[in-house]
């Protein structure tokens, strides 16, 4: 079987075998998820209304205790024979827009004597029809029991505060605010419709298990203060859901979420729970209707699958064929062939890769030619220097004897002069061809970096002010200690920042920093001159390479042997002026093989 065929079978079995599993999964956790957001938004949309209706049952009670305070009420005593106390509960009662009813005063006879409907002045009321006690800092508030007018009638709710004399605390009558119960059944109209079907309906129940307000939907059932839905209250503090069945309501089972009172401020609340209900059919349609969505997403998945299958094996056997004929055509012919266009897949990669391996052979078999030919030069240097530096020893000296001779003219002395300087150059070559051709093993002892810098700064700074050139340091380095050959750490530092010196114009500068890395100490050694190009980089560690006029070339070859015999790093980069920087990085201790 080829292997386009074996990867066609085996993606289309495996998207398959997935896309079944993905779908089982997506519709176990689907539904878990969905039942899971039904119950949390049917218990906090519990949470809200009754935290709205607590709210507006603290502002009624404030209403009244506050109210029921004021100066003006006092004017029960003498009858509001003034109307001032009629007044004020017209205007109070104007104020806040139909919330209340009625407002009104009465006597301890029950007769009233202060209303903001002037048809109720005069007139005999009951006594209070005691159902629940508000406890407030200004006084108690007795609360009736909400009545339901006949369809298509309202409902209504009286609260009831006693007035007293002020001076000798004797009863004065009461004050009663008759609710408009209306605005508690809006509040549950608004949560029933808020729901995200019209199937919701939400109820008001008291400590008792009473229906006492219901959402519009229900509120046609019959169901106002009586017993039919007693068990459906859940006698527990906090909320939650639960589900029931709903043959009360004329419904199958119905998922409820509850909320039970938790007052307000102050208030303690009266210990009412609201219930939102939504019956479960409607709830978990969303949840078969998941179900067939997966299944024709399966099917299609099926059909796409299959139709990839072929292009994917195919995408990916090709660059594998294309790859054989490549190494065949290397081991054939030796010599590497055209790179076959590689995409961005693992097999991709797998070409680039080895593409990479060959090239980087062949750079090695390159490296190693060119290190034996270095190898070569490097001993025909060591012959060399030993070879010249006798008879040189010997012109120097004869040009030293002749330029103490009195009777030599003025051209002959400055022929002379020309014969010392220049073996004196001869000689500083012929030493660094010696150190880099042998250079000397490392003496590793601990060194403090921060102290070789400034000696070479030191060292350098004559030359450095005569062509114009500022010295800097940042030494940041904590500790600044590595082990290393101090004489050979100094040598760098004076290569490298001499090489600035030497090709910076006047005007420029040289910056010395320091910092500690993971890795060990770094040094680097900055300029704002020319820089190096790219191209130079790769070549200006070799022998006699030199970027400046009547430069050797030999100086950062040294650099770099003592570099790796100290197992350090050196990188050249461009400095933040535009220049050249080195950076150097030596371990912080010595190996056990430096300098092998």
């Amino acid at each position: 079987m080829t292997i386009g065929r074996t990867l066609r079978i085996a993606f289309l079995g495996l998207s398959v075998l997935s896309a079944v599993f993905m779908m089982v999964l997506a519709y176990s956790r689907s539904r878990t998820a969905l039942e899971g957001e039904i119950r949390q938004n049917l218990r906090a949309r519990a949470v809200e209304v009754m935290q709205q209706i607590d709210t507006m049952l603290f502002e009624r009670l404030q209403n009244v205790g506050g109210w029921s305070q004021l100066d003006v009420m006092q004017d029960a005593r003498i009858g509001d024979v003034d109307k001032r106390l009629a007044q004020f509960l017209t205007e109070s009662q104007a104020a806040y827009g139909g919330v209340y009813r009625e407002l009104l005063c009465t006597d301890t006879g029950g007769r009233v004597i202060a209303a903001s409907s002037p048809a109720l002045i005069g007139r005999r009321r009951p006594g209070a029809k005691h159902w629940l006690q508000a406890p407030l800092p200004q006084g108690s508030v007795e609360v009736a029991a909400p009545e339901f007018d006949p369809p298509p009638g309202g409902a209504r709710m009286e609260f009831t505060a006693m007035l007293s004399d002020a001076f000798d605390r004797r009863p004065l009558g009461a004050f009663t605010a008759v609710f408009d119960w209306g605005e508690v059944m809006r509040l549950l109209d608004v949560a029933a419709a808020g729901g995200p079907d019209a199937m919701q309906s939400a109820l008001l129940l008291d400590g008792d298990g009473r229906v006492i307000a219901a959402s519009k939907s229900l509120r046609n059932q019959e169901i106002m203060l009586g017993s039919r839905l007693a068990g459906w209250r859940r006698d527990r503090r906090g909320s939650g859901t639960y589900t029931r069945d709903g043959r009360p309501l004329g419904l199958d089972d119905v998922e409820i979420g509850y909320a039970t009172s938790t007052g307000y401020h102050g208030f303690g609340g009266f210990g009412w729970q609201v219930q939102i209900i939504e019956p479960k059919a409607v709830a978990f349609a969303k949840v078969s209707n998941l179900l067939w969505t997966l299944s024709a997403i399966l099917l299609l998945t099926v059909a796409i699958a299959a139709a990839l299958a072929g292009v994917t094996a195919r995408a990916i056997a090709l660059p594998i064929q294309q790859l054989t004929r490549y190494t065949r055509r290397f081991h054939e012919g030796g010599e590497v062939p055209a790179l076959p266009a590689p995409d961005q897949s693992e097999v991709g990669e797998l070409t680039r890769a080895f593409t990479q391996m060959i090239a980087a052979l062949k750079q090695s078999q390159e490296q190693l030619v060119r290190a034996g030919k270095l190898a070569v030069v490097g001993e025909m240097a060591a012959i060399l220097a030993h070879e010249v530096r006798t008879p040189l020893g010997i012109i120097r000296s004869s040009g030293q004897l002749l330029s103490q001779e009195r009777e030599l003219s003025k051209e002959g002395r400055e022929m002379v002069e020309f014969i010392l300087s220049e073996t004196e150059r001869l000689n500083r070559l012929i030493t660094t061809l010696i150190e880099s051709a042998r250079p000397r093993p490392p003496d590793f002892h601990e060194v403090d970096v921060h102290v070789i810098i400034r000696r070479a700064l030191e060292l350098l700074t004559l030359q450095a002010d005569k062509r114009g050139v500022k010295l800097e340091q940042d030494l940041r380095a904590d500790p600044p200690l590595l082990v290393g050959d101090p004489e050979q750490i100094m040598q760098v530092l004076l290569n490298l920042v001499l090489n600035a010196i030497q090709i910076l114009k006047p005007g420029g500068r040289v910056r010395v920093t320091t910092r500690l890395e993971p890795r060990g100490v770094v040094i680097e050694v900055a300029d704002d001159g020319p820089g190096v190009t790219s191209k130079n980089r790769e070549r200006i560690f070799d022998p006699f390479v030199s970027l400046r006029e009547g430069g050797i070339g030999l100086g950062l070859t040294v650099v770099q042997q003592v570099v790796r015999l100290h197992r350090g790093v050196i990188e050249i980069d461009a400095s933040q002026w535009g220049g050249a920087l080195f950076r150097v990085t030596f371990p912080r201790t010595a190996r056990e093989d430096a300098g092998t």
